[in-house]
């Protein structure tokens, strides 16, 4: 016997017996599907182990609460508009003693009885899982207050997710349904090696790789479909020989071409390395093939040929660099697209953010020359705003720029958080927020999990630098110096990240290196002072934006 604490994971099918009745065959094709297209996958990316299959659930661990809430949350997501599954499902941090191929304790005793006490399609944890979790994943949760549970001694205080979830934040919802976008068809890992650990490795790499090719935004991953002639497509293969292992991936345009493949090795006992750099590196290499061939598309398509669909596209691909140039051209692009289709809300957020993000970067000739057209963006998207996340944080940021309402956002915040915890966008807007509100560890907690999910994000750059400035709120000066440096790579034109090099440097007595950042400050701005950046971001009156005030002052930035 070997005991110690864990996260047990309880699954429950609803309605097991009913739908065995109604159609054995169909539903027992339909579990095999959820356990090697969904469940597998899941809980093989998150490290965790299926420790027994009941016929009507699943018994799962974890090393980590995070990691269990997580697969849960991602599985009841993507079952939310399933025909015929629903599970229920229960989460608890516990000892376990493990028997044989068979788990007992305290830990699996409760998580089965929080799993009885879930609604279909919920989630319901324990208060030891609930304390483990980070900013970005409690506003998804509400108290559901102490219970008394069956055969447990004392009550339990509850955490619940509804199950009432649309299974992909608004934003990605939004995308799948215009179908506009660039796909890609993801087939499932293959392997002939029935090994356990093999069959976990497969089906974690197939996880992974949809995580990272959905976080770009503008490229629709579909995963375990049939090929499509106007999508991408994506196979992989795991082979072994003994304890060897070669991964081989094969990308096609949607015409059959082939465009690139590439072979992995490396070695059973080394397999969780194996699955983090072939994941990343197979994702890199199709996203940079599917940006380029984009890119070259819309290039030879004359401007009065472009769909609205195509212009947001091209205006997500010009702003790589995030200088006010790329801004400008990017907007030029989204007022396109605002013209062809004044219905799609996506141009309209994409509009939007930029417009602040570059009057907020001091673009000062960018955000006057399109002030007008944003003007009439905020009035003509308001009745599109709450069917897009983006969109809906972007009008929130407005109204708190004008009426200053604290509460209103932060409220804002937490509700796109519960919606979309894993949606790298919203993150990423919800990081700049915080940030704003001088609430720099929510900022942290959304870059951590940015980082995680939207690696080959656009946005990644311009989030790095807002971690900096998290971290400088913090009194960080090392790790804010360091991301801010790494937003910089390729985008030597990006003005926020020479604030924080700027503001650190002030703070760690580094004025040398700190009146250098204050010169590029100037350079890309002449008109630039610490009051014009505070008022065009409404930083709040905290002192951890204080902090970041007083470095700049320091550093030699004028008053």
């Amino acid at each position: 016997m070997r005991r110690h604490l864990a996260a047990v994971l309880a699954a429950d099918i609803v309605g097991y017996a009913r739908l065995m009745g109604a159609d054995e065959a169909a539903t027992l094709n339909e579990l095999r599907s959820l356990r090697s297209k969904l469940l597998g996958p899941m809980v093989a990316s998150k490290r965790g182990e299926i420790i027994k299959s009941m016929g009507d659930g699943w018994l799962i661990v974890f090393a980590s609460a995070l990691d269990a809430v997580e697969c849960a949350m991602q599985v009841q997501d993507r079952l939310a508009n399933h025909p015929t599954i629903r599970l229920r499902i229960g989460i608890h941090v516990g000892d376990i003693v493990h028997e044989g191929e068979d788990i007992f304790g305290d830990g699996v005793n409760l998580a089965a009885r929080l799993q009885n006490f879930a609604h279909p399609g919920s989630l319901a944890i324990s208060d030891q899982t609930y304390s483990s979790l980070d900013g970005t994943l409690t506003p998804s949760f509400e108290d559901a207050g102490s219970q008394s549970l069956k055969n447990i001694e004392r009550p339990v205080r509850i955490w619940t997710r509804a199950g009432d979830n649309a299974g992909l934040s608004p934003h990605a919802v939004q995308r799948r349904r215009s179908g506009r976008f660039p796909r890609l068809v993801l087939s499932s890992v293959q392997t002939s090696d029935q090994r356990a650990e093999v069959q976990e490795l497969a089906a974690a790499l197939t996880s992974d790789l949809a995580t990272y090719l959905d976080s770009p935004g503008w490229l629709i991953t579909l995963i375990g479909e049939e090929p499509d002639a106007k999508a991408h497509a994506l196979k992989t293969a795991l082979r072994t020989n003994g304890d060897r292992l070669r991964v081989e991936a094969r990308l096609c345009a949607p015409s059959g071409t082939f465009l690139w493949s590439a072979k992995f090795d490396g070695v059973l006992a080394e397999r969780f390395d194996l699955q983090d750099s072939v994941s990343e590196a197979v994702a890199a290499n199709v996203i940079g093939l599917i940006f380029d061939t984009e890119r070259r598309r819309l290039s030879e398509t004359e401007p009065d040929a472009m769909t609205a669909s195509d212009c947001v596209l091209a205006g997500i691909l010009a702003r790589t660099d995030l200088s006010a140039d790329a801004l400008g051209r990017a907007l030029t692009y989204y007022r396109r697209a605002v013209n062809l289709d004044p219905t799609l809300a996506q141009a309209y957020a994409e509009a939007i953010n930029v417009y602040r993000g570059a009057a907020n970067f001091g673009y000062t000739q960018v955000a006057r020359a399109f002030r007008q057209d944003f003007e009439a963006w905020l009035t003509a998207s308001t009745p599109l705003a709450a069917s897009n996340a983006s969109l809906d944080l972007g009008h929130a940021w407005i109204a708190y720029t004008r009426d200053r309402d604290a509460a209103a956002l932060r409220s804002k915040l937490e509700e796109h958080l519960r919606l979309s915890p894993f949606d790298p966008e919203v993150l990423h807007l919800c990081c700049i927020r915080y940030t704003i509100l001088g609430e720099p560890k929510q900022a942290l907690d959304c870059y951590r999990r940015f980082e995680r999910l939207g690696r080959f994000s656009p946005f990644r750059k311009a989030t790095a630098a807002v971690a900096g400035l998290a971290q400088l709120q913090l009194g960080r000066d090392e790790a804010a110096i360091a991301l801010a440096e790494s937003a910089l790579v390729k985008a030597r034109n990006f003005s926020s990240p020479y604030r924080i090099l700027a503001a650190a440097n002030a703070h760690l007595g580094r004025s040398e290196e700190a009146e250098k950042a204050v010169a590029r400050i100037l350079e890309l701005n002449p008109e630039e002072t610490a009051s014009s950046i505070f008022r065009r971001l409404a930083y709040a009156d905290v002192p951890a934006n204080q902090r970041f005030r007083d470095g700049l002052l320091r550093a030699g930035l004028p008053e």
